[in-house]
């Protein structure tokens, strides 16, 4: 009878053992393996913790088949973009120009002057170092002076050269970064050294040039309102360029730029003053925006 009892007596639960998986390289494949959990540096206190549900049953042949369905799934996910090839920039762009610059004169006080412009501009990419070419397609001025507007006439954009400037391309944690050089510019006047060489104060000097082709020293600027007159002058001006390229169409940023000028002749005596202009301390009102145009120039 005892041994009857015995054998009736449930006998205690054998511990099974728990898997789970893992991704082996076995040389250039990806297998999968069902790996013992006691096997691993991750042990779970059995103390503390209830036993869990087996991973994948003791039939490898099952566990095999769900985990390789997830791998194939997971290999047909996209990939992420790769960062490391620089965004291709070359082609034809329209560049939106702003500068806000501060002028005092005597008498009249302070005011700001807006010059918008319209490049066209032609970007030649080789890695990341850009050559780009820009000529003028518009030109507009307009003043808080009172009394008085400033106007470029047509003939002054249009007799502005083109200009090559050199760029590139910075790499940043999550964007790429346009960065164009300082680049000399001059109006109505030849200078050796543009960076170094005075303007002219004479019209007669032998530097000086009609600019516009209109019969007057330098170029020609018009006012108009309570005085209309025509003033002659002479520039020299540089300018860099710091924007984020926000695809592979837009580039918007910041200008920095420095301008002298120097008045050489006017209509009007009282216009014969020698201005400064200082940029605005507002990066907002000194700002460019990029747009590839593919269709059609932009001038």
């Amino acid at each position: 009878m005892r041994d009857i009892e015995r054998r009736m007596k449930p006998r205690r639960a054998r511990s099974t053992q728990r898997f789970g998986f893992g991704l082996v390289r076995p040389g250039p494949q990806i297998g999968i393996s069902c790996l013992r959990a006691d096997q691993s540096s991750n042990h779970l206190d059995r103390r503390e913790l209830p036993t869990p549900k087996p991973l994948c049953s003791l039939r490898p042949s099952r566990c095999h088949f769900a985990l390789g369905v997830t791998l194939v799934a997971l290999l047909l996910l996209p990939s992420p973009a790769v960062a490391d090839e620089p965004v291709d920039l070359s082609g034809t762009w329209k560049v939106d120009y702003l500068t806000t610059a501060q002028t005092k004169i005597p008498v009249v006080g302070d005011f700001h002057t807006t010059t918008r412009v319209v490049l066209a501009a032609e970007i030649e990419q080789e890695g990341t170092d850009l050559t780009i070419l820009t000529r003028v397609c518009s030109l507009e001025l307009s003043s808080d002076m009172p009394l008085a507007q400033p106007v470029a006439p047509p003939a002054f954009a249009e007799s502005l050269p083109e200009v090559e400037r050199r760029g590139e391309l910075i790499e940043r944690d999550d964007h790429w970064e346009l960065r164009i050089y300082p680049t000399w510019e001059t109006v109505g006047v030849r200078l050796d050294d543009p960076a170094q060489d005075e303007l002219p104060d004479d019209g007669d000097d032998p530097r000086v040039f009609d600019q516009d082709g209109d019969g007057n020293p330098g170029a020609t600027i018009l006012v108009e309102g309570i005085i209309d007159a025509e003033i002659y002058i002479l520039q020299k001006s540089w300018d860099s360029w710091r924007g984020r390229v926000r695809n592979e169409n837009t580039i918007e940023g910041g200008l920095r730029w420095h301008t002298e000028q120097s008045v050489v002749g006017a209509s009007h005596r009282i216009l014969r003053r020698q201005p400064r202009a200082t940029p605005h301390p507002d990066q907002a009102k000194n700002l460019f925006r990029m747009t590839r145009v593919r269709n059609s120039p932009p001038c």
